[in-house]
């Protein structure tokens, strides 16, 4: 019981700290001459340890690059982890958040 809601309080901290920072996106990408459209979640910070507990949250997906620039990018493009972690997140995300992901499924040519 302890587990499961220490599970359900880091997935309800994960949704709020990606609601606010970070973004869900359709992406392009290309291989010879064939384009491909996919769902990218990524989160930009100043401090790494967000990102970290973020990933762990959710599974462990995704990577966490550091920018030359000095910050910290977490990143996930692989379509059905994309949608395993909007899943986990969907009950606690605020409509705004929602909505973004929603207009991005359907970018791709998918229904939420």
């Amino acid at each position: 019981m302890a587990r499961t809601l220490h599970c359900d309080i880091e997935l309800a901290w994960a949704a709020g700290f990606f609601d606010g920072e970070g973004c869900i996106r359709n992406n392009t990408s290309s291989s010879g001459t064939r384009k491909y459209k996919h769902l990218q979640i990524q989160i930009t910070q100043n401090n790494r340890e967000p990102l970290d507990r973020f990933q762990k949250a959710i599974g462990g997906y995704g990577k966490i690059y550091q920018h030359r620039a000095g910050y910290f990018m977490y990143s996930l493009a692989r379509l059905e982890q994309v949608d395993e972690i909007l899943e986990k997140l969907w009950p606690y995300l605020c409509s705004p958040k929602r909505d973004q992901a929603n207009r991005a499924i359907e970018s791709i040519g998918r229904v939420a």
